[in-house]
């Protein structure tokens, strides 16, 4: 499957309580990223679909410092897109996006 979609999966996963699964994926994920198939970005959906805010960040820092190349192309929706909503109030995500140089 596509690394997106897993990672759409694997946040709807947590968001309906069922961790187990969510981590499946998520250890998946992590594989490809060790094999450069995916982004840590992706990453970062699923753990904010376990609510777990702060290892998203972390995940979405590493994102930032992979060459652009690798960075998913959703990246590009971070400010818009509701799924990041429970981050939007954290001072470290407002910053990630100035670091990403979008328009205030």
């Amino acid at each position: 499957m596509d690394a997106w979609a897993d990672s759409l999966l694997g946040h709807a996963y947590g968001r309906a309580g069922n961790h187990a699964q969510a981590m499946a994926i998520a250890r998946e994920l992590e594989n490809r990223i060790r094999e450069g198939w995916s982004s840590a970005a992706e990453l970062a959906i699923v753990y904010l679909g376990l609510g777990e805010d702060e290892e998203a960040l972390e995940k979405l820092e590493a994102a930032l410092a992979e060459p652009p190349f690798a960075r998913n192309y959703y990246f590009s929706y971070l400010k818009v897109d509701p799924i990041w909503d429970p981050l939007r109030d954290d001072p470290r995500f407002q910053d990630l996006l100035r670091r990403m140089n979008f328009p205030e």
